[in-house]
Formats: C-alpha cells, sequence, structure tokens
C-alpha cells in the first residue's frame, strides 16, 4: 500500500527533526515553517516561507513516470513561483544528484527525513 506511515513521519514526535521543528495540529504554522526552512536550507533552495513546496515521493524510475516529472520541473518551475523535490530510490543518475537550482532538489531515499514535515504538498 502506497502512503506515509503516519506514525514514524508524525511531524510532533519525528525524531529526525530538530524539536524547534516539531509541531502539533496547535503548533502547525510556526512548526512547520522552521521544518521547512530548514529543509530549503540544507538541501540548497531559496529560504521563503511563502512559496509552496512540492514534495514527490516514490521508486526514481521510468516506469513510475520520474523520468517525465524531472524532464517537466524546471521548466515548470521557471514560470512558477514554488520549489520542488522529489525523493525515493531507483535510478542512479537521479538519485542524490542535486541540480543547479534554488527550486529543485532530488532526494536520494536517505535524505527523506524532514521531507513530509517541510512540503506544503506531497504526492506518493
Amino acid at each position: 500500500m502506497n502512503g506515509i506511515d503516519t506514525q514514524k513521519w508524525n511531524p510532533e514526535t519525528d525524531r529526525y527533526l530538530p524539536e524547534d521543528a516539531r509541531y502539533s495540529a496547535s503548533t502547525v504554522s510556526s512548526g512547520k515553517a522552521a521544518a521547512k526552512a530548514l529543509f530549503q536550507e540544507r538541501y540548497g533552495l531559496s529560504i521563503d516561507a511563502d512559496i509552496p513546496l512540492v514534495g514527490m515521493i516514490g521508486r526514481l524510475a521510468p516506469q513510475k513516470g520520474v523520468d517525465v516529472v524531472l524532464a517537466a520541473l524546471p521548466a515548470l518551475l521557471a514560470s512558477k513561483n514554488a520549489s520542488a523535490a522529489p525523493a525515493g530510490s531507483g535510478l542512479p543518475h537521479c538519485c542524490g544528484q542535486q541540480p543547479s537550482s534554488h527550486q529543485l532538489a532530488i532526494l536520494g531515499s536517505g535524505q527523506i527525513p524532514g521531507f513530509d514535515a517541510a512540503a506544503s504538498v506531497v504526492c506518493c
């Protein structure tokens, strides 16, 4: 089954998040902003609380359509005020590759901690 393990990746108890970046339903505004800024800084994205961070998590393989997504993202991001972070395992030339963009970070599966807590939208 696809989806997020809500026990492991609970932003209130996630051991991979610094305490000031953890949040609950009552502290989501400040906590999510801190988690997002930390994520943006860690992966070389523009640090901006006002732009959406679109996340995609899955196997980075052509049969999953990641090649189409990766080809389309630079043009999409150039025309929109947003950033994106596809993450997962799969193609060696995709996983962990860091493009020269302050709007796009391609993450390997080992780089996922904090990902869901920071993203504005996550596509699985």
